[in-house]
């Protein structure tokens, strides 16, 4: 063994806690950025040595792990595929997942969680070696002596099977580590006798969201086959697990679910292997239950607002703004009510958390009454995406619901209610409620977990934005980038069609740029995605971050996701990429409906051998109503620029969006996706017409006007024709036509003596055709303004804006 052994501890610095809340597993491969793609084994025993082998893309020369792990790595040499570390793990090493990435010179890997329990190891046979002997039925079961663990591997339509020998009356528990560790499997896990009747079965379990595990007392003595498959036999990418056999300790319910951050709070553990609730300072964000023989620890949800506990007993309970309550539906059909002041007009939102961390089996149903009990709104009283016959046990919810609303004229009091969608109750079933007096807004969360910038290139951060009321426009920005790095796009635009009650989700994306002397390595940046409310006040929301990210293959499935800390993000500035996209037209466009506009790219390689992939694309997200994007952009064999042209027609809204030119390419063997800067456009209306100004007074029989203002686009050149219609009866106004700028329009009006007194509401409606369309005429109007008319016999008569 050639080794040169380096030291590496628990890191608790600073950089590293920011490392490991931004990299994590992608569902896809960053441009230039190295990909850990497996870790075996996923887990060993505390004071054990174990040899690690890393797999994954990007991963040659010179590399530096980034790990958790209480213990030394020494890098053996390179025998097969993978870097390959002999790992010794602390003796007084804690039970739990701690983790592990890798550095490279073109930036930091995803994060994968390596498991350390105080049981031996072993793995299993048919995974271990590829032509191993396969244990899927009983007579063929791999037998295994407990305590014990044992790493294995699920394909599709896999059954592993395990045989072990039991004693009557002694308790055991086997548990399977899949779904926490950031693994695709959705495990299920059965007991059956030897002639292959089940005894037990467990799915989902409390408090371990879609893991699975199983309390055991034999009836009997004798060998037992312990069965492990997934919930759906799919095919994952990421199919390992854990299966641990042995006198775990373990908890099954946690309460409260959370506390305010840097404070110390005291949580109870209830169920599972205890006899009874137990008390547990916590100073972090991991929940241990003491003991030799526990297993991974429950996260704890930590937050800046106050917290509080629900009042015990029949006391009356109240909301406080922005004071978090843990409260607990304790028992069956158990309904726990809160009043919330408020003041007509105000915009409050209420949301729960419950399901967020899969240590609850709480399904929030969260309504709103008024004082007199009469329901106003409701949440999470949605259809499920699943029967709910299959879901009664689960874990893991659809979401934790929230109210956004604005109150109305004569209300003071509001009621709110949280309960269990089934009706179910129990220790398991804790949450969190808050009120916050502010608008409707959004949720922004951040795609990736792993943000590599190359030097002299762009990289994309991908956000999903969900809207709960606020259907405005949404920018996200980036703060505390250093010299050299510049943040571009982000640009989501407003919702058009009017509301529905289902939320809408929206993609965006933002670009970050390197300069070519940008100082590399990682850099700690914060996201936000800013708002603006209808009087034009700007707010902001933290953009919400994945400290793990594992994409679960199947339909309707979502990517295994575990929170980081919202906002905080590490981007690494690398080396130089392979080739780059650069956008030769202005980035910065003002493009009138119905027009067109040429954009040209240019790509350019700085390593031979670079090989293209793929087409240069010119894509956007959210994708533009109305908006084509025409021209021949594969990149061919000495190409190295192009032109695409942008269409949009009188039917794309006026709106700020971005677009990005992408391509894939492929160097040394490692496929790269390219971005160019974002290329930031404004669709705006060719010309505006305002609403009528200054009243003007005439008596019956006489003139008037009705003037207002008026502004066009320096490229639209086509005249205007401006008229009043729908006038009353007696009143004839002329048109003008506005050949130019003037700033201004005015309409030469006449009320007849015949002309009936009142009221009345009139229109000024502009026409024009477009402009700048070769030889077609296509009308170009734009929705005519309203104005008040008001005649009277000798009386004045004023031209007046609408309430």
């Amino acid at each position: 063994m050639d080794a040169s052994r380096n030291r590496t501890s628990l890191l608790a610095s600073a950089r590293l806690v920011a490392l490991c809340a931004l990299t994590a597993l992608a569902a896809r491969q960053l441009p230039g950025g190295p990909t850990l793609t497996s870790v075996t084994p996923p887990g060993g025993q505390r004071g054990s040595a174990v040899r690690l082998v890393l797999d994954g893309n990007g991963l040659d020369g010179k590399i530096e792990v980034r790990s958790g792990i209480p213990g030394s790595l020494a890098e053996l040499s390179s025998e097969g595929s993978g870097r390959q570390y002999l790992l010794e793990i602390d003796p007084g090493a804690a039970p739990g997942a701690y983790p592990l990435a890798i550095e490279t010179k073109d930036g930091l890997t995803n994060t994968w969680l390596f498991s350390v329990s105080t049981f031996p190891e072993t793995a299993e046979t048919e995974s271990e070696r590829p032509r191993g002997p396969s244990n899927g039925a009983a007579d063929r079961a791999q037998p295994i002596e407990t305590p014990a663990v044992v790493n294995g591997t699920l394909g599709e339509a896999d059954r592993d099977l395990y045989r072990v020998s039991l004693t009557a009356g002694e308790r055991i528990v086997f548990e399977v580590e899949a779904r926490r560790l950031g693994s695709a499997v959705d495990p299920v896990l059965a007991i059956r006798s030897r002639d292959g009747r089940i005894i037990e079965r467990s799915d989902d379990s409390p408090g371990i969201g879609a893991d699975a595990r199983l309390s055991f007392v034999p009836p009997a003595d004798g060998d037992y086959i312990v069965e492990v498959h997934d919930a759906r036999f799919s095919n994952q990418k990421r199919n390992f697990y854990r299966l641990l056999a042995g006198p775990l300790q373990y908890a099954e319910a946690i309460y409260p679910l959370g506390w305010q951050a840097g404070a110390p709070v005291e949580v109870e553990l209830s169920g599972g292997s205890l006899e009874a609730a137990r008390k547990v300072t916590v100073e972090g964000d991991r929940v241990a239950l003491p003991g030799p023989n526990s297993g991974l620890p429950m996260p704890f949800l930590r937050g800046e607002d106050p917290e509080t506990l629900e009042p015990a007993g029949k006391r009356r309970r109240h909301l406080t703004e922005r004071t978090v309550v843990n409260g607990r539906i304790a028992q069956p059909g158990e309904i726990d009510r809160y009043r919330l002041k408020v003041r007509a007009g105000e915009q409050w939102m209420v949301e729960t958390q419950a399901a967020i961390l899969g240590t609850s089996q709480l399904y929030t149903l969260l309504v709103m009454r008024d004082r007199d009990g009469n329901k106003l709104a409701s949440a999470g009283d949605q259809p499920p995406e699943e029967l709910l016959s299959n879901i009664s046990t689960r874990a893991e919810t659809f979401g934790d619901p929230a109210l956004g609303f604005r109150v109305p004229e004569g209300v003071r009091e509001l009621e709110f209610s949280v309960e269990d969608l089934l009706g179910r109750g129990g220790p398991g079933f804790a949450y969190r409620l808050v009120a916050r007096r502010q608008p409707a807004d959004f949720i922004a969360r951040l795609d990736e977990t792993e943000l590599n910038i190359p030097r002299g290139g762009t990289t994309s951060v991908s956000l999903t934005l969900d809207r709960r009321g606020y259907d405005g426009a949404v920018r996200i920005v980036a703060e505390g980038l250093p010299g050299g790095v510049i943040a571009e796009g982000g640009n989501i635009p407003a919702e058009f069609g009017g509301m529905t009650t289902q939320r809408t989700s929206l993609n965006g994306r933002l670009m970050l740029t390197a300069t070519a002397d940008a100082k590399p390595g990682p850099v700690t940046v914060r996201l936000y995605g800013e708002g603006r409310t209808a009087d034009g006040q700007v707010f902001r929301r933290p953009v919400v971050t994945s400290s793990l990210l594992t994409p679960v293959a199947g339909t309707k499935q979502r990517p295994v996701r575990l929170p980081g800390t919202a906002g905080k993000v590490v981007a690494v500035i690398a080396a130089e990429g392979p080739a780059s996209i650069h956008v030769l037209s202005p980035r910065s466009l003002r493009l009138i409906q119905g027009l067109k506009h040429d954009i040209r790219w240019a790509y350019r390689t700085r390593e031979p051998g670079v090989e293209a992939l793929s087409a240069v694309n010119l894509i956007n997200a959210p994708a533009v109503a109305n908006l084509r994007i025409l021209g021949d952009a594969k990149i061919k064999p000495g190409d190295t620029e192009g032109t695409l042209e942008m269409n949009t027609t009188m039917g794309t809204p006026a709106m700020r969006f971005d677009l990005v030119f992408q391509a894939r390419v492929q160097h040394a063997g490692v496929e790269h996706t390219i971005y160019s800067p974002a290329i930031t456009v404004d669709v705006v209306q060719g010309y505006t017409l305002g609403t009528p100004g200054e009243p003007v007074s005439v008596s019956a029989g006489g003139e008037f006007e009705i003037a207002g203002s008026f502004s066009r686009e320096a490229e639209f050149d086509s005249e205007v024709v401006v008229e009043a219609i729908n006038l009353p009866v007696g009143v004839d106004c002329e048109s003008q036509s506005i050949g130019d700028s003037p700033g201004s329009y005015s309409l030469r009006c006449r009320a007849g003596s015949s002309a009936e007194p009142g009221e009345y509401l009139v229109e000024i409606a502009p026409q024009s055709v477009l402009a700048g369309r070769d030889k077609e005429a296509v009308p170009y109007n734009i929705p005519p303004v309203e104005a008040v008319l008001v005649i009277g016999h000798g009386d004045t008569i004023a031209v007046k804006q609408p309430l």
